[in-house]
């Protein structure tokens, strides 16, 4: 269930004491329902997501990343309408805070 993962990762997160948790995101199928059109994006949420998407962008210990491979309209799309709904991401398929270790 979604919502004991998400108490998990924040318990793991206050006992280790880190400050934020990075939260990878998709958008089909994970948060919003599929339509497969090709000339309208999606944006009937599933039961719950819209709320919990919600609540997840007023915490200030979580950065928000949007991971999906839709096209640049469609993400572009997508970020305003998140807007409209008090939905944030901080990125978009990427996090630079976390540097890679190569």
């Amino acid at each position: 269930m979604i919502s004991r993962a998400i108490e998990k990762t924040l318990d793991h997160a206050y006992r280790r004491k880190w400050e934020r948790t990075c939260w990878a995101i998709d958008i089909h199928e994970t948060m919003i329902l599929p339509n497969w059109s090709e000339k309208e994006i999606p944006k009937e949420f599933y039961p719950m997501a819209m709320e919990t998407m919600q609540a997840i962008s007023r915490r200030e210990d979580i950065v928000t990343i949007l991971y999906t491979c839709s096209h640049p309209r469609e993400i572009e799309e997508y970020q305003v309408y998140f807007r409209s709904k008090s939905i944030r991401f901080d990125y978009v398929n990427e996090n630079p805070e976390v540097k890679n270790k190569k």
